[in-house]
C-alpha cells in the first residue's frame, strides 16, 4: 500500500513538471535602431578625422518596448563620443523582452554599435559636387546676408568637435588654430556658398525673413560642403597625425 501511494504521488510529480520546467527566451531585438541615425550621429570629429569606432552597452529590457537604463561599458577608441551617440542609436530600437513560456520577465542584455566612416564623408577623397556660384549672383548675396545676421559666424568651426571629450578640446583647438588660421572673411564665405548649394533662392529668402524651411538631409549636407583645398587636406593630415600620436585612434 506504501508503495502504491509513493508511486502515485512519484506520477503526479513527474505529470506536473511541465508546468514549470518553462522555456527561457532571451530578450532580443524586435526592430533594430535605425541605422540612418546610426550615421547621423556618427560624432563630428572623428568624421572629420576619418576614424570608425564602436561602443558596447549593458541595457536593460522589463518589458516589450524600448531599452532604458543603457550604460556604457566598452568604447573604442575613447574620447570621441562614440559610446554617448551609442546610446541614442539604441534606444530609436525596440526590444522583445525575455520570457519564460509566455510570461515577460525581467532582464538585461548586451549591444554592439559601430560607426563606419563613409566613403562621402572623407573630404579628401571626394570632388567638388556642385560649382561655386557666381560672386555676385542673387543666391550668394542672399547667403552673405544670412551669415553676417548669424549670432556666431564662427560657430561652425565648434561643430567640428561635436563628440570629442572636453579635456582634450583646448589641446586640439591649439592645434586647429596654428594648423588653419582662416581669417573670419573666409569662414563667412565658406558658410555662405554651403547654403547655396542647401538652399534655393526661394528658400534662402524665406529664412532672411525668419520662416521655416525644410532641414537638408545627412546626404545633402555633405554633399554642400566645399571640397577641401590642398593647404586644408595637408592640415586636416598633421592635426589626425598628432591627435592618434597623443591620443587613442
Amino acid at each position: 500500500m506504501k508503495l502504491l501511494r509513493l508511486s502515485a504521488i512519484f506520477a503526479f510529480l513527474m505529470g506536473a513538471a511541465p508546468a514549470y520546467a518553462q522555456t527561457y527566451v532571451e530578450p532580443r531585438w524586435d526592430a533594430v535602431p535605425d541605422g540612418e541615425l546610426t550615421r547621423s550621429l556618427m560624432p563630428a570629429f572623428a568624421t572629420w578625422l576619418g576614424i570608425g569606432g564602436s561602443a558596447t552597452l549593458h541595457c536593460r529590457a522589463e518589458q516589450d518596448g524600448h531599452p532604458f537604463n543603457c550604460r556604457v561599458i566598452a568604447e573604442s577608441p575613447p574620447g570621441l563620443g562614440f559610446g554617448a551617440a551609442a546610446r541614442l542609436v539604441a534606444a530609436s530600437g525596440t526590444i522583445r523582452a525575455a520570457r519564460s513560456g509566455e510570461r515577460i520577465v525581467g532582464g538585461s542584455f548586451r549591444t554592439r554599435v559601430n560607426f563606419m566612416v563613409e566613403e562621402v564623408s572623407s573630404a579628401a577623397n571626394r570632388q567638388d559636387p556642385a560649382p561655386t556660384p557666381e560672386p555676385e549672383s542673387l543666391a550668394l548675396t542672399l547667403a552673405r546676408q544670412i551669415v553676417s545676421s548669424a549670432d556666431d559666424p564662427t560657430a561652425d568651426s565648434w561643430d567640428r568637435l561635436d563628440g570629442l571629450d572636453h579635456d582634450r578640446r583646448a589641446v586640439v583647438s591649439a592645434w586647429i588654430e596654428e594648423l588653419m588660421p582662416f581669417s573670419e572673411a573666409e569662414m563667412k564665405e565658406a558658410r555662405a556658398v554651403q547654403l547655396t548649394r542647401l538652399f534655393s533662392e526661394r528658400d534662402l529668402k524665406r529664412i532672411l525673413r525668419g520662416e521655416k524651411v525644410s532641414t537638408p538631409t545627412q546626404e545633402a549636407f555633405l554633399a554642400s560642403i566645399p571640397a577641401e583645398t590642398t593647404r586644408e587636406r595637408d592640415a586636416t593630415k598633421e592635426l589626425r597625425r598628432r591627435y592618434c600620436s597623443r591620443y587613442e585612434c
